[in-house]
C-alpha cells in the first residue's frame, strides 16, 4: 500500500492558509437572535421618539385609530398620545436621564438607573450617544 492513499497522511496534512485565516464558530440560535434584534429595535424606536420630543417642543406623538361616524362611515384618524419624557430636572439644575423599557427604568449599572447630564444643552447629544450605544449592542444584556 502506498503512503499517498493512507488515512494517516490525510489527517496529518494541514489546511490551507485561507482556511486557517477563517474564524470558525458555532451558529448563533436564530430565535434568540430575532428576540434580541426585536428588543433592540423597539428600544431604538423609543430613543428616536425621545430625541424628537427633545428637539421639537411642538412635536406630539400620534397613533392611528379607526372611528365610525354617525352615518356608518369608518375612517382612520391620527390621535395624539401622551408619552413620558425620560429626563427630569433635579434641584441643582442638572438633568437625570432614565432609559425606560415597558414603563420600568433600565438598571444601567448595579443600583444605578439614571445618566446625569449638566444641562438641557447636552440632552440631545446624550440621547444620540445612547442611540448609538444601543445600535452597537451595549444594551442587549440589560433587558
Amino acid at each position: 500500500m502506498t503512503k499517498h492513499f493512507s488515512r494517516q497522511s490525510v489527517s496529518e496534512t494541514s489546511k490551507s492558509d485561507a482556511w486557517a485565516a477563517l474564524n470558525i464558530v458555532s451558529l448563533y440560535p436564530t430565535p434568540e437572535l430575532r428576540r434580541i434584534m426585536k428588543k433592540r429595535q423597539s428600544l431604538l424606536d423609543a430613543v428616536s421618539e425621545q430625541i424628537l420630543m427633545a428637539t421639537t417642543r411642538s412635536y406630539t406623538p400620534t397613533k392611528s385609530k379607526w372611528i365610525t361616524e354617525a352615518d356608518g362611515n369608518v375612517r382612520r384618524v391620527q390621535v395624539p398620545i401622551q408619552l413620558k419624557k425620560w429626563w427630569t430636572q433635579i434641584p441643582n439644575g442638572k438633568l437625570h436621564l432614565c432609559v425606560f423599557v415597558k414603563g420600568k427604568p433600565l438598571e444601567l449599572e448595579p443600583g444605578k438607573t439614571a445618566i446625569e447630564i449638566e444641562g438641557i444643552a447636552e440632552l440631545i447629544p446624550t440621547l444620540k450617544l445612547v442611540h448609538q450605544s444601543i445600535e452597537l449592542g451595549d444594551f442587549d444584556d440589560l433587558f
